[in-house]
């Protein structure tokens, strides 16, 4: 399973490591990207510290898969919080957030907290080398290709 990291810097790009490779990346939307002190604004703020299983993305509704395949989103990658709770959502100062991905930024070039590497090319990368390392979550049978700290 891969060690990634990803750090709340308080400016407009920060970075997303994997195996000692580091690619341009942001969390939430202006003007609070990047910004640790904004991590429990809900839909706005980015993605709260902490430690994230990396997962296949589930699609949603009658229609999810279809969707999927013209907007890209099958290729995004989940992330769960090591919380103790294994699913799509975690607390953050009694704030519910979730839906966290990792994904390439496309469309709007907004994150409502997820991870978004600021260009397909790195994106492609870092999917590359994820699809290579397989584990699963401790305790289930849910499979991850890594895990990233987010400090």
């Amino acid at each position: 399973m891969h060690r990634c990291t990803f750090t709340l810097n308080d400016e407009p790009i920060s970075i997303f490591e994997i195996n000692g490779r580091k690619f341009p990346a942001f969390s939430g939307k202006s003007p609070y990207i990047n910004k640790r002190d904004h991590q429990c604004l809900g839909n706005y703020g980015p993605i709260p510290t902490g430690t994230y299983y990396i997962v296949d993305r589930q699609s949603g509704g009658r229609l999810g898969r279809f969707k999927d395949a013209f907007s890209g989103k099958r290729e995004w990658f989940a992330l769960y919080a090591d919380d103790g709770r294994i699913d799509d959502y975690t607390f953050c100062n009694s704030v519910t957030r979730g839906e966290f991905r990792l994904h390439p930024k496309s469309g709007t070039g907004t994150s409502k907290g997820c991870i978004t590497l600021e260009n397909q090319a790195d994106f492609d990368i870092v999917r590359g080398m994820l699809l290579g390392g397989r584990g699963v979550i401790p305790g289930t049978e849910v499979r991850a290709y890594g895990k990233v700290t987010v400090r």
